[in-house]
């Protein structure tokens, strides 16, 4: 939902609006998964929304990708 349309001022069409992220918050931080908005709010359950929780296999090549920077 925020690739088609903007969700709560957040875009992530691109990389460049993913790193911006919103409201002034990046949504990653390369090289430090853990500070990434993203990882937060996927690991506390907030987003996705719904019922399409990201399995955790997904969950740590994500973090993987942002700890490499």
């Amino acid at each position: 939902c925020h690739i088609r349309r903007t969700s709560g001022q957040l875009s992530m069409a691109t990389f460049d609006a993913i790193r911006a992220g919103a409201r002034g918050v990046p949504l990653i931080t390369p090289g430090n998964a853990s500070a990434s908005r993203i990882i937060e709010v996927i690991e506390d359950g907030s987003m996705p929304q719904g019922n399409d929780k990201l399995p955790e296999q997904e969950i740590a090549l994500l973090r993987k990708w942002l700890d490499e920077g």
